[in-house]
């Protein structure tokens, strides 16, 4: 009851956000997920290592990408299981398709 009251919470959180685009840092998104996911990563003893430029930006709906990542990096946490690391990293990037610039992020354990 308490993990479904927490997705719960989290999710009403994420709708009250606005829903317009902004240009914000990748890294304070990613520490606002390593954050959100802190109590889990201590009940699973898997540590999250960040790897990103402290000055990288991105324009987007923060919300809506801090919900994405959350899922994945929870998805890696449920996967791991009790130990280990995880590694998020964000880099600078080029679309192969037209060569415009992106931003990767990678989720590795």
């Amino acid at each position: 009851m308490k993990r479904i009251a927490h997705i719960t919470q989290q999710t009403l959180g994420f709708y009250r956000e606005s829903s317009a685009s902004t240009t914000f840092l990748v890294a304070t998104l990613l520490d606002s997920v390593i954050d959100l996911l802190q109590a889990k990563m201590v009940s699973t003893q898997v540590v999250v290592e960040k790897q990103c430029d402290d000055l990288l930006q991105v324009t987007a709906i923060f919300g809506e990408l801090r919900q994405v990542i959350s899922n994945l990096l929870l998805n890696s946490l449920d996967a791991l299981g009790k130990g280990g690391r995880v590694t998020l990293r964000a880099s600078k990037s080029l679309n192969p398709m037209d060569g415009s610039q992106r931003i990767l992020i990678t989720n590795r354990r």
